[in-house]
C-alpha cells in the first residue's frame, strides 16, 4: 500500500488555519473591545514567511546530510538544520516547541495499539 494523493484543491492551506487562529485570538480580545482583524495580505505574506521557514530548514538538512554521507534525515540533523536557519530567542522558542511537538508524536504513537495481523487464506 502506498501513499495516498491527495488533490489540490482538497487540501487545506496553512491561511485557512492562521485565520481560525486570528479569530479566535479576536474572540479572546473582544471582552476587553480590542477585537482585531487581519487582511488577506498579512495572512499571505505569513504564509509565505512560513514557507520560506520550512524551505529554509530543509535545505539545510540536505546540506548537513550531504556533508555527513548520510542517506536519511534524522533528528539529530533536522536540530542542527533549525539551529542553523533561526538565531537568538526565535530559535530557543522554535526548539522547545518542536520538542513538545515530537513529545507529543511520540505518545500519540505508544498511545495507540499495533494493527491486528491478518490471517492468511490457506488453499490446498
Amino acid at each position: 500500500m502506498g501513499k495516498i494523493t491527495v488533490p489540490v484543491d482538497k487540501q487545506a492551506k496553512l491561511g485557512t488555519y492562521l485565520r481560525q487562529i486570528c479569530k479566535d485570538l479576536s474572540k479572546e480580545r473582544e471582552t476587553d473591545k480590542k477585537a482585531f482583524t487581519v487582511a488577506s495580505q498579512a495572512i499571505s505574506e505569513t504564509e509565505m514567511l512560513i514557507d520560506h521557514a520550512i524551505d529554509n530548514i530543509a535545505s539545510n538538512t540536505a546540506s548537513i546530510l550531504k556533508y555527513s554521507g548520510a542517506a536519511t534525515i534524522d533528528l539529530k540533523s533536522v536540530r542542527a538544520a533549525t539551529k542553523l536557519a533561526f538565531a537568538g530567542p526565535l530559535r530557543d522558542e522554535l526548539n522547545e516547541a518542536g520538542e513538545e511537538a515530537l513529545k507529543a508524536y511520540e505518545a500519540s504513537l505508544a498511545a495507540k495499539p499495533p494493527p491486528k495481523a491478518k490471517a492468511a487464506k490457506v488453499t490446498t
